[in-house]
């Protein structure tokens, strides 16, 4: 496969609103703690984190950057995209409220902005971003499974 043949190097605005839609409620608690809120800790997996925090970036430019040139889009995949981000943020809701299951909704925060990511991209058929993220998510649940399930 010849990736010159099948991506070009560009601006996805569309990624970057995702991406935006997704940093949205993660800026809000960065400023604004929750009444009960277990997710400020220190981190007992810094290399996981390190190894997410590039990845992230990684995936994240080649998300917005690299464009497929088949221009088709899966409109069931781009909906479970969609529909993910609302779930997200029915999720910080129910975090910011104190409703839910700590463990449920630890896994909702960890899994579900992932998941918006790699439906948007198998969407958009951007398959060299669906890597990095892919790399992404698993550290991400790691990240939860380690510092609050376990």
């Amino acid at each position: 496969m010849n990736i010159k043949e099948k991506y070009n190097f560009g601006f996805d605005y569309l990624s970057l609103i995702i991406f935006a839609l997704i940093m949205i409620p993660n800026i809000f608690w960065a400023f604004v703690p929750a009444k009960n809120d277990f997710l400020r800790i220190e981190s007992v997996t810094p290399i996981v984190d390190t190894i997410a925090s590039v990845f992230q970036f990684i995936f994240i430019a080649t998300l917005c950057f690299i464009i497929p040139k088949e221009k088709s889009k899966n409109k069931t995949l781009f909906i479970a995209s969609c529909c993910c981000v609302i779930f997200y943020f029915i999720a910080w809701i129910f975090y910011y409220i104190g409703i839910g299951n700590i463990t449920l909704l630890i896994l909702l925060l960890s899994v579900v902005p992932c998941l918006a990511f790699l439906f948007y991209e198998l969407s958009i058929k951007n398959y060299i971003s669906f890597l990095p993220t892919l790399v992404f998510t698993i550290c991400h649940i790691i990240f939860a499974v380690a510092n609050f399930i376990i």
